[in-house]
């Protein structure tokens, strides 16, 4: 039973909000993903539909190919335009926080949320929550978008869902899932990815746009990080791959040019965890992924300040690499 079932009081509660308030905003996470703009777009097809006066936030740009699923550009780009961003969140009545478990995730669109008198509604599958004033977690889910299904199904929506909404949370859940590879996919994974497709999603459009538009400079970048860059601790049991800033100038790097990257490497026979450490400015953000008993939420969370899912997990770093990797060394140690 999804957890909007689960509880039914909050579900009344929500369902009133989504009838009653006009003024709504969607947020998601810095640096969105499938999940994230997928989520909010599914949303913001319902809400429109309803006669909402709706507002998609995104703390910063989505990757180049995610752009698909916001033809009409109207997800509001809090770096390049905070005015609108906070015009919407001054004047919402209700706000849908999606696919994130902290407003420290929403980088500087956290202030004016948590600033915000609006009802703030959380929909979200990552561990250990903050509270909002209706929480609908569930860590056990594969995706947001999943969530959401869920949602529109327990609210009598999903008959409202367009063609184009149900791609994008399709999106979703195929991403975060990799292709329906990893071990959250369940059979409600595959029951509301059915329903999606009964509403006119073609799967292999949606992983021709995800897997078959890479520009020339973003395989160059693969290519250099797999050859040049891959290297193991532990035997193989650990991989890891270290961009610098410089490196990623020179490839022309484009926000999601590392997408999946992690993952490649997990595909090493013997390797049980992953990392991608990537210079941005004056820090380092590190992904990590691991098979079998390795948590690397934990692991993130201990060591780099970080957190996620079980296997599947981001930190970071305010050290130098040479810092970073000495720290990252122990930890290894410590824990294999």
């Amino acid at each position: 039973m999804s957890v909007f079932l689960q509880n039914p009081t909050d579900l009344k509660a929500f369902q009133s909000l989504v009838q009653e308030k006009n003024n709504i905003v969607l947020t998601t996470h810095v640096n969105p993903d499938g999940d994230a703009i997928g989520s909010t777009m599914g949303w913001m097809d319902i809400l429109i539909k309803l006669g909402k006066n709706v507002k998609g936030i995104i703390p910063s740009a989505m990757p180049a190919f995610l752009e698909w699923m916001d033809p009409q550009q109207q997800l509001i780009n809090y770096r390049n335009n905070p005015e609108a961003a906070n015009k919407a969140l001054e004047q919402a009545e209700l706000i849908l926080c999606l696919d994130y478990n902290t407003l420290s995730r929403t980088d500087a669109v956290a202030e004016p949320v948590e600033e915000s008198k609006a009802i703030k509604v959380l929909i979200d599958h990552h561990q250990e929550p903050d509270n909002f004033d209706i929480n609908f977690s569930d860590t056990q889910a594969s995706s947001t978008c999943e969530m959401v299904c869920q949602a529109l199904s327990a609210l009598g929506l999903i008959d409202e869902l367009s063609s184009d909404g149900a791609a994008c949370l399709f999106t979703g859940i195929m991403t975060d899932t990799g292709s329906f590879r990893y071990s959250a996919t369940t059979a409600t994974t595959f029951e509301m990815a059915s329903v999606l497709i009964a509403k006119g999603v073609k799967p292999s459009e949606i992983n021709d746009k995800l897997n078959n538009t890479s520009t020339a400079d973003r395989v160059k970048l693969t290519g250099h990080a797999l050859y040049n860059k891959l290297s193991y601790l532990k035997g193989e049991r650990v991989a890891y791959i270290y961009l610098s800033e410089e490196e990623l100038k020179a490839h022309n790097y484009q926000a999601g040019d590392t997408e999946g990257l992690v993952n490649i490497a997990l595909g090493v026979a013997n390797v049980e965890m992953s990392v991608l450490f990537k210079q941005s400015e004056e820090k380092i953000k590190i992904s990590f992924r691991s098979k079998g008993g390795i948590l690397v939420n934990e692991f993130s969370k201990k060591y780099f300040n970080g957190g996620g899912h079980t296997h599947a997990a981001g930190g970071v770093s305010f050290d130098t690499w040479e810092q970073t990797f000495e720290r990252f060394k122990k930890a290894v140690d410590e824990t294999f």
